[in-house]
């Protein structure tokens, strides 16, 4: 008979008079992976926090290993046993792989350390995990992947019970995520819970022995292993219109890939036009680690990259992974950070006032009073992407590249980006997406090419 790890009952929580969680209800069995699917983000960290930390609540109760430790009278316990596991590292780069499972969890008391003995215990239990990490390797020259499963050893190493791991799909490459769940389940069968946090719904589905759908603070179903698949989640998200449709001119060619070899790239061939999307599933990251734009100038292993314009660096312009910190200005004014680029389309070092004008008058109306901000900084983050994306059709490029486009993106801020994704294509601009994680981009997107599957468009 299974047995309860942890138990949250009724429980509401808010700060500054905003209710994160509202009347929440959740539990998670010992040796179980609990799925979250995170609809949005609002009220989330809460939950988090109330997980680790026992937050204070204003109503409900909490109980953790058959023990009450946190009610709206109080908590009775200043912190659970509980690890988590996210984009942030926690484990000191200096250090040892060793040094950092052992000597720096909680509780560990030796003041004389034996190195040579410490290595060949952290040998046997990467052993038994089936790791290939050597225990004296500086923590700080890890892979990511390697990284996320040297993170969960510390995490079983320490004796947490549960194990919060949030959105890492979003930096993993398809392979080292494949490892990261089995090893998941490797410490499952040993009875270890985990929650699994994504807004990913497939992703949560692969490896989930049950999932909750979660919004606004609060669950809005629980699914069962046999209500696992799209046709239950969708009728919870914001239909998205199918924006295939573009409109009836010709249309030119504006780059081609011929035949290209770079790493795990394997001859992957395709022609975008304006006007068109191209989504490019990169599960290993070759192409994100080494964008085409970076290929155009380091030169690639084999075949070619034609295109159709002049000035490539000009014309071809790049929206980073989390664009927000590494393309805005975020003390800078709303027709600042949109005007940023005109200089260069316009040749000019400053920008004539007739100009500033016509856009103003252009895109007012679109995009309303926060047009007037004389800085962005509290914009909301659907603002602030759609910012980055006018700015984009304003200077009006030949290709736009977008490095994984829903990186950090809940449900309702991806839709917004397929939105300005189809923006960009009615602007006759042509847009190569780049991401390492199955997304359902096919509403926007004209063709489909999955690398290290022959690389064939889909």
């Amino acid at each position: 008979m299974k047995q309860e790890l942890l138990r949250i009952e009724h429980v509401s929580l808010n700060k500054s008079k905003i209710d994160y969680l509202r009347n929440l209800s959740m539990w998670i069995e010992k040796a179980e992976i609990l799925g979250l699917i995170s609809l949005n983000y609002h009220g989330l960290e809460e939950l988090i926090d109330l997980i680790i930390n026992n937050a204070p609540i204003q109503q409900g109760k909490v109980y953790y290993d058959g023990n009450s430790v946190n009610s709206y009278l109080g908590k009775v316990k200043k912190e659970n046993k509980v690890c988590i596991i996210d984009r942030q590292s926690r484990l000191a780069p200096d250090l040892t792989v060793a040094d950092n499972i052992f000597v720096l969890r909680k509780g560990f008391k030796k003041y004389f350390i034996n190195s040579s003995i410490l290595e060949k215990e952290v040998a046997r239990t990467l052993t038994e995990s089936q790791i290939e990490i050597e225990p004296n390797i500086l923590a700080g020259l890890l892979t990511e992947g390697q990284r996320y499963q040297v993170e969960l050893i510390k995490a079983v190493s320490f004796g947490a019970k549960l194990v919060i791991v949030q959105n890492v799909g979003e930096l993993l490459s398809f392979n080292d995520l494949s490892k990261f769940h089995e090893l998941m389940k490797c410490f499952a069968k040993q009875g270890v819970s985990f929650l699994y946090v994504s807004n990913d719904y497939r992703e949560v589905f692969d490896i989930s022995d049950r999932a909750l759908l979660y919004k606004n603070g609060q669950i809005k179903k629980v699914l069962y292993k046999d209500e696992m698949h799209e046709r239950t989640v969708l009728p919870y998200l914001q239909p998205i219109k199918d924006l295939r449709a573009r409109e009836n001119m010709e249309r030119r060619s504006v780059l081609q890939v011929k035949d290209l070899y770079y790493d795990a790239a394997n001859k992957v061939s395709f022609l975008i036009h304006q006007g068109e999307c191209i989504t490019i599933l990169d599960k290993e990251k070759v192409l994100i680690h080494h964008s085409i734009m970076e290929l155009m100038t380091l030169g690639i292993q084999k075949g070619n990259i034609f295109f159709n314009g002049d000035k490539f660096v000009e014309e071809v312009l790049l929206i980073p992974e989390n664009p927000i910190s590494s393309t805005l200005f975020l003390d800078q004014s709303y027709l600042y950070n949109l005007l940023f680029l005109i200089d260069k389309k316009i040749d000019r070092s400053v920008i004539p006032t007739k100009v500033i004008e016509s856009v103003k008058k252009e895109w007012g109306k679109k995009i309303g009073r926060v047009m007037d901000c004389s800085s962005i900084r509290d914009l909301s983050i659907r603002e602030k992407y759609q910012l980055i994306y006018y700015k984009a059709i304003l200077y009006r490029p030949k290709l736009v590249i977008v490095m994984q486009p829903f990186a950090v993106a809940d449900f309702n801020l991806r839709e917004e980006i397929i939105k300005l994704v189809a923006e960009l294509k009615q602007s006759n601009i042509a847009v190569l997406l780049l991401s390492s994680y199955a997304i359902d981009i096919k509403s926007v997107s004209d063709q489909y090419i999955v690398l290290g599957e022959e690389s064939e468009i889909q």
